[in-house]
């Protein structure tokens, strides 16, 4: 699982509203909860991948809230306590845009329609492991060109 905070080997983070029908525990009442709430308290929030920051205020739903466009993906970032980036901004995969706060709401939108966050942090999660299996053939493939390179050069300084 991929997510858009750093985790510690010896810390749990939990989701603790998840997306799809809820029951409201005050009310009884049921309500389609539009993305993953996660206990990540006072984290640093990373951009998920090259985009730019197309919102950023404080409503009634999310608190304090960023919004990240990367291609045809809107992400909201809500209940945060501050904001390192601003509306316009470009962001980078990896850099800090906002910091949580007492939890996260993590909400995405694709093609103008909400969806499931799971299928995007699996989508996210997915192309890293492509990478870092690309990136891994290719760090082999350097390693026996250079093995290879030393092998002819001290072959041919013995002849």
């Amino acid at each position: 699982y991929f997510f858009p905070f750093v985790v510690l080997e010896d810390e749990e983070v939990s989701v603790i509203l998840d997306y799809g029908k809820q029951i409201n525990p005050n009310t009884g009442e049921q309500f389609f909860h539009k993305g993953l709430d996660f206990s990540a308290k006072g984290k640093n929030l990373y951009a998920m991948a090259t985009g730019m920051v197309t919102g950023v205020g404080s409503n009634d739903v999310h608190g304090n809230y960023i919004i990240a466009r990367y291609g045809n993906f809107f992400v909201t970032y809500g209940h945060i306590a501050s904001s390192a980036k601003e509306y316009g901004d470009k962001v980078k995969a990896g850099e800090i845009i906002a910091q949580s706060g007492n939890f996260l709401h993590f909400g995405v939108r694709f093609k103008g329609e909400d969806i499931d966050p799971n299928e995007f942090l699996d989508l996210i999660n997915n192309n890293i492991m492509q990478l870092v299996s690309i990136l891994s053939i290719l760090t082999n493939s350097v390693r026996k060109r250079q093995l290879n390179m030393t092998r002819t050069v001290t072959a041919s300084r013995c002849l």
